[in-house]
């Protein structure tokens, strides 16, 4: 064999030793971080298997403190923790005796209520349906027919809602016309005046009612007096929430002429 073929044959065979040297280290190094990131997945894996276990813990135990017995005598020894403050409970607590089981009874269904129940205490207002004026007459005979019974076809609850109006007291004086004249001789004119009902609150338009509705609204329902301005607006009621906060102010007052 020829002498230079035989060493072209010698660098080829370096060359591709050196090449395998190479990929033999690109190897090896991803074999380490292969190793690397299998040791890092394992130490998260076992930290999450760490948290998912106190998670069950916790889980169990709340579970126990929310639908557990309510007793003070249960038992509140917590596996993985010690019980310091139980000895002397669990030496003067005598053993529970068994309790034989209750029972059981067939439930018998609570009977439903009538309309005419639930709406007891309310007023009832009855609505007559007739027949019109020339339909009362018999369709066989022509003899105008009478009433003979009624017959409930149905029943509705009705609500008002709030209304305002303006109620205003006219006092009614009254004078002697003979005094007035002279021809009684009495030298003074009479005049008489009716008594009039004390206000709610002196020098004030506010009823009895515009202040029960008031303080009703802001101390039991909780609505503050702007949402109530809007509601009067709506109302066509100009009462502002500076006048309706004033209103509350003479609950004193309310007392004394009410109790």
């Amino acid at each position: 064999m020829d002498l230079r073929v035989l060493e072209r044959e010698i660098l080829e065979m370096k060359d591709r030793l050196a090449e395998q040297a190479v990929l033999i280290e690109k190897q090896a190094a991803r074999i380490e971080d292969l190793e690397a990131e299998n040791a890092a997945q394992a130490e998260e894996t076992a930290a999450l298997r760490t948290e998912n276990a106190n998670l069950k813990e916790q889980t169990a135990y709340l579970t126990r403190k929310l639908f557990g017995t309510s007793s003070e005598k249960r038992d509140r020894n917590i596996e993985g923790q010690l019980s310091f403050f139980n000895e002397a409970e669990a030496i003067a607590t005598p053993e529970e005796e068994d309790v034989p089981p209750l029972s059981t009874q067939n439930r018998t269904r609570k009977k439903r209520r009538t309309h005419a129940e639930q709406f007891k205490g309310l007023p009832v207002k009855e609505v007559l349906i007739e027949l019109p004026e020339d339909q009362q007459f018999c369709p066989n005979c022509g003899t105008k027919m009478v009433p003979i019974g009624k017959e409930l076809v149905r029943e509705e609850l009705q609500i008002t809602p709030a209304r305002g109006k303006v109620v205003r007291y006219l006092r009614v004086n009254y004078g002697c016309p003979d005094c007035k004249t002279g021809e009684s001789g009495s030298e003074k004119a009479c005049i008489k005046k009716a008594d009039v009902p004390e206000p709610v609150i002196p020098h004030s338009f506010a009823s009895p009612s515009a202040v029960a509705h008031v303080m009703y609204q802001k101390y039991a329902l909780s609505l503050p007096l702007a949402r109530q301005e809007s509601d009067f607006k709506r109302l066509g009621i100009p009462l502002s929430r500076a006048t309706a906060r004033q209103l509350p102010g003479h609950h004193g007052e309310l007392d004394r002429l009410l109790f």
